[in-house]
C-alpha cells in the first residue's frame, strides 16, 4: 500500500492539494521500478536468513512464508521502519485492523525475528521503541503511522493510548537481551545501556510475593507507573541480570565470543542450524 498524505504545515489549499497530487503521479509512474525492487528483494530474501530442510516439505514452505507474513508487517514512516500488529479491515471502525505500531506485539514478534536471523529488522523495531520511551522509563504501547502528523492540542501523547500496556516496559529488557545474546551487537547495548536501566528502574515493581502469580494487570492500571504482567517483571529483571553479568566486562573491553548452536531435531533426521551470528541455516 502507498500513500500520501498532507505535511503538517499545509493547509486544505489548492496549492497544497496540488502538490499532493504530484506527489502521488510520481509514485504512481515509479510503480514499475518499485515493483522491480520487490521482486528482487524477495528473490534473495533467503540468502541471510533461516531456512530448513526437514522431510516434511510442507513444513519447511510454512515456515518461509511465516519470515515472509512478518516481513510485511514492516512500515516506514519517513526515516523509521518498525513493525505493524497486523492487517485486518477497518468496518465500522477508522483503524485498518491493527496496520499502526504497536510496542508488546512487536517485542513479541523479535524473539522470532532474532531466531530466522533478521539483525536489521529487529534493530530498527528497538531502536523505534527505544525512541519514544516515557520520561519515568515506561515504553510505549501503540503508535498511530500519522502519529507525528498531529499538532496542536489534538496529539497522539493527549489520547491516553500511547502508554497503555501492562508488559512493554519488561518485554523491551528481555527482547534487548534476546537480540544481543543472539546478535553479539554490543555497540547497540552500549549505544541503550539508559534506556534499559531507565526501563528496569521503573517503580513500584510488584511485591516480591506476587512474582510466581500467573496474572496480569489491565491497561488502565498500566497507564501509570506499573510495569506487569508479574511472571514478564520477574523474567525482565533476570534478563537485565544476565545482560551485566555476560556483557558490561566486554563493554568494557572484554570481548566475549560467540559461537553457533547445532542441534538436532529427534523427528528431522537432518541437522538445522541456527546461527548466532544471524547467518543462514540450511
Amino acid at each position: 500500500m502507498i500513500a500520501e498524505i498532507s505535511r503538517p504545515d499545509e493547509k486544505n489549499s489548492p496549492p497544497a492539494v496540488a502538490a499532493m497530487e504530484r506527489r502521488l503521479i510520481a509514485t504512481a509512474n515509479a510503480l514499475p521500478e518499485i515493483y522491480r525492487q520487490t521482486r528482487v528483494y524477495y528473490d534473495h530474501f533467503f540468502d541471510n536468513r533461516l531456512t530448513i530442510h526437514t522431510p516434511d516439505p510442507h513444513f519447511d514452505a510454512a515456515m518461509q512464508w511465516a519470515e515472509i507474513a512478518i516481513d510485511q508487517a514492516k512500515v516506514r514512516t519517513d526515516n523509521e521502519t518498525s513493525l505493524v500488529a497486523g492487517w485486518y479491515p477497518s468496518f465500522d471502525s477508522t483503524r485498518p485492523g491493527f496496520g499502526w505500531y504497536f510496542g508488546r506485539d512487536a517485542l513479541w514478534t523479535l524473539y522470532a525475528v532474532n531466531s530466522y536471523g533478521d539483525e536489521t529488522l529487529a534493530k530498527q523495531v528497538l531502536e523505534f521503541l527505544a525512541k519514544r520511551q516515557r520520561a519515568d522509563g515506561k515504553m510505549m504501547h501503540e503508535f498511530s503511522l500519522t502519529a507525528d502528523n498531529l499538532h496542536g492540542d489534538f496529539n497522539w501523547a493527549t489520547l491516553g493510548y500511547e502508554y497503555a500496556a501492562a508488559d512493554a516496559t519488561p518485554l523491551f529488557i528481555m527482547a534487548v537481551a534476546d537480540y544481543v545474546r543472539t546478535t553479539g551487537d554490543l555497540d547497540f547495548l552500549r549505544v541503550h545501556w539508559n534506556e534499559l536501566k531507565k526501563a528496569y528502574e521503573i517503580r513500584p515493581w510488584p511485591p516480591a510475593r506476587q512474582l510466581s502469580q500467573n496474572t496480569s494487570l489491565k491497561s488502565s492500571q498500566a497507564t501509570g507507573r506499573v510495569t506487569g504482567p508479574m511472571l514478564s517483571a520477574a523474567t525482565a529483571m533476570a534478563a537485565l541480570t544476565r545482560l551485566q553479568q555476560s556483557f558490561l566486562p566486554s563493554l568494557y573491553g572484554r570481548k566475549k565470543t560467540l559461537s553457533s548452536r547445532r542441534t538436532r531435531c529427534s523427528h528431522c533426521g537432518p541437522h538445522i542450524t541456527s546461527l548466532l551470528t544471524g547467518a543462514s541455516a540450511r
